[in-house]
């Protein structure tokens, strides 16, 4: 659940030696400091090649986009300024001035077909032109139908596809120059409706096409497919004295609607089968609360697969089996686990326990050795939505709860925790446990990448940890559980999960208890 290093970089930096100018300059360096520099930059199938001045192309370059259109030539504060020359995937070009991005002043117009056109620009509209002659290069007056006007097409979504007249001019904003007439615009992206609109183009014109998203009925269908097989399912059990029918429902559907009749049908048919498991040890363990964070869906970052998945799962375990108030968070920004880290300062006592999972992208700064969590609204290249696990201890440092541990599934997670002793099961230990103060955490792996998958829908640690939970049957550490976790998946995954406690929370010798009702 992690970002691969070379990822962490969208530009790549090269030095061409186009101009005795540019090969004065330095090279780009790889932390963004595009200034007084040569590099090159790449993002959303567009390449600008050249010189820069405080982060903006300035100076001689070379631009292309996704669709072939290009310009060569000179800018000015990241616009075309100066002489340029730009051409179309279709053969259009122009040669001649540019000012603030558009074309103003002497300049040269080439159509697809070959005719060429020389005048006067105003920013971006042709003032007056000529036709160039064929045969002498000498200049004739133009006639009416070599009238040209400007055409600024927009629409309200990114990669879309502009056609005009049924040939593929790039993507929008699109400014074109075409000769009066009627055009055919049509703008196109996958998953939308195109828009269409033919114009009759007798001066400078904006479109602004709005695409619609074309609403998909999968979700829909599959949810009620889903409520209709649950129904199925609790009709053919709902008579039957067989507990592990009524287990196997709360499987499929933990939060179903008949959720709270199964667990019912499962301890009235299960007492005998209870009588004979071992106790649960009869101490004050005090509450238990759990936060739950599943992160899949980011911003700006590659979208995990199996962390919302895994969270639901462990939340149901947690509440259903031990008896937790549970909290899930789906997709949570930084404001949210904040604001939820915090909330439990404020409503848990001092014979409390609080469990908090995180499942979601994590990142190393390996000159500071230091890890964080990255929500939802986290980028890579800029941390101030970022969660550093100072930040994290100190909010765990001024939690009342007697017990807090901290189980995260991201990379470099291992930087929260420090080495713990492992526990002898001595007669009077769950007293010894139960009294002390505990900070402590679980990790799916220490400084290295941790596995998105490999569990059936889950991550290999999330499977590990649902499974030991379910096993348990009496009382157990952190630290045994642990111990039982561990081999389970290093067998099946490159990483290694660590258990400590969380140096300088308030830490003093205790240990998480997880007690099966």
């Amino acid at each position: 659940m992690c970002l691969p290093r070379p990822l962490r970089f969208l530009c790549v930096l090269a030095v061409f030696l186009i101009s005795s100018v540019a090969s004065a300059l330095q090279e780009c360096d790889e932390e963004f400091r595009f200034d007084n520099c040569f590099g090159t930059w790449t993002e959303y199938g567009e390449t600008y090649t050249g010189e820069w001045r405080g982060d903006e192309q300035h100076g001689q370059g070379t631009w292309i986009n996704a669709s072939g259109e290009k310009y060569v030539g000179e800018w000015r504060n990241g616009e075309k300024h100066g002489h340029g020359t730009w051409t179309s995937p279709t053969g259009e070009k122009y040669v001649g001035q540019w000012k603030n991005g558009k074309e103003d002043g002497k300049g040269k117009y080439t159509t697809a077909d070959g005719q060429t056109y020389v005048g006067e620009w105003k920013y971006g509209t042709a003032l007056s032109l000529v036709v160039e002659s064929e045969s002498s290069g000498t200049d004739a007056p133009s006639t009416a139908s070599t009238q040209t006007a400007s055409l600024t097409v927009h629409s309200n979504v990114q990669g879309d596809k502009v056609y005009i007249n049924g040939t593929l001019k790039g993507s929008s904003r699109l400014d074109l120059e075409l000769p009066h007439g009627e055009h055919a615009i049509r703008i196109e992206k996958d998953g939308y409706q195109p828009y269409e609109e033919t114009i009759s183009l007798t001066g400078n014109l904006i479109i602004r096409g709005n695409l619609e998203k074309i609403i998909e009925q999968p979700v829909q269908t599959e949810s009620a497919n889903k409520g209709a097989l649950e129904l199925a399912f609790w009709q053919s059990i709902k008579d039957s004295d067989d507990p592990d029918l009524y287990k196997e429902y709360l499987r499929q559907f933990p939060a179903g609607v008949y959720a709270g009749l199964a667990k019912i049908k499962v301890r009235n048919l299960t007492e005998s089968e209870v009588a004979v498991a071992p106790r649960v040890p009869n101490r004050d363990y005090g509450r238990y609360h759990a936060l739950v964070i599943g992160n899949n869906n980011y911003e700006e970052l590659p979208d995990l697969k199996t962390a919302i998945n895994d969270a639901n799962r462990i939340a149901a375990v947690l509440q259903d089996q031990y008896d937790y108030s549970v909290t899930l968070i789906e997709d949570a920004d930084r404001s949210q686990i904040i604001k939820s880290l915090s909330s439990y300062r404020k409503t848990v006592g001092k014979s409390d326990n609080v469990l908090i999972y995180y499942a979601g992208h994590g990142i190393l700064d390996e000159d500071a050795n230091k890890g964080y969590w990255l929500p939802v609204d986290a980028g890579l290249d800029d941390p101030s939505n970022w969660i550093l696990n100072d930040m994290l201890i100190a909010q765990l440092k001024a939690m009342q709860a007697k017990h807090v541990m901290v189980i995260s599934d991201s990379c470099f997670s291992g930087t929260i925790t420090r080495g713990l002793k492992m526990e002898q099961r001595t007669p009077d230990w769950i007293d010894r446990m139960v009294k002390k103060r505990a900070r402590t955490a679980l990790t799916s792996g220490g400084l290295e990448p941790v596995l998105d998958s490999g569990g059936g829908g889950h991550s290999v640690f999330a499977k590990a940890f649902i499974a030991v939970l379910e096993e348990n049957t009496d009382v157990v550490t952190a630290a045994q559980l642990f111990s039982q976790l561990r081999p389970k998946v290093m067998v099946n995954s490159p990483q290694t999960p660590e258990y400590g406690n969380i140096h300088q929370a308030g830490h003093d010798g205790g240990d998480f208890l997880f007690v099966r009702q």
